[in-house]
């Protein structure tokens, strides 16, 4: 587990264990488990909207890591042979 932080406008902080994001096939189970904690109670739907950027972000990070792999994979393979 991975908690993931962020402060509130009320500056309190609000936390959540998420798993971590190691692609982007992660990314809908995390938003899951953000949206059952503002549903349940745990954070508030300030904070839920805070770390959903959070999330956001980290989402087109891992695109873009991920686009630059399969960019090089097909540079790669379609290098000319010496």
């Amino acid at each position: 587990m991975h908690r993931t932080a962020c402060t509130s406008a009320q500056g309190t902080l609000a936390s959540l264990d998420l798993e971590p994001l190691r692609s982007a096939a992660d990314l809908p189970g995390a938003f899951q488990s953000l949206v059952a904690a503002v549903v349940e109670g745990k954070i508030t739907p300030g904070e839920g909207q805070s770390l959903a950027e959070i999330l956001r972000s980290q989402a087109q990070t891992i695109e873009q890591v991920e686009m630059e792999r399969r960019l090089q994979a097909l540079e790669t393979l379609n290098a000319p042979k010496q």
